[in-house]
């Protein structure tokens, strides 16, 4: 894992995460979610960041949402999205 790829790897989580959110097609909502995540990036720095062991589980966890949406499998998109969020949290919640 180099340096170039982790940061990759966080900007394209970021990025995931602001494009599920924008793709609900409500700018207030969108906006008000930018700004709550930078101001949680500030608030946490590192705390916040994609470990390097993690890198390869989160991005599993951004295709299976990812495959189901594709599919157009509703029930399948719940629940990876119920997963990663569920994941998240506890990551979250332990560091």
């Amino acid at each position: 894992m180099t340096p170039d790829l982790l940061q990759r790897a966080q900007f394209m989580d970021w990025g995931f995460h602001d494009r599920m959110i924008d793709a609900l097609g409500n700018d207030l909502l969108s906006k008000v979610y930018r700004v709550n995540s930078i101001k949680i990036r500030l608030i946490r720095q590192e705390r916040t960041r994609i470990l390097p062991e993690l890198v390869t589980s989160v991005m599993d966890e951004h295709l299976s949402v990812l495959h189901a949406l594709t599919a157009r499998d509703e029930a399948a998109a719940a629940a990876a999205l119920e997963s990663h969020i569920d994941t998240a949290r506890r990551r979250a919640l332990d560091a």
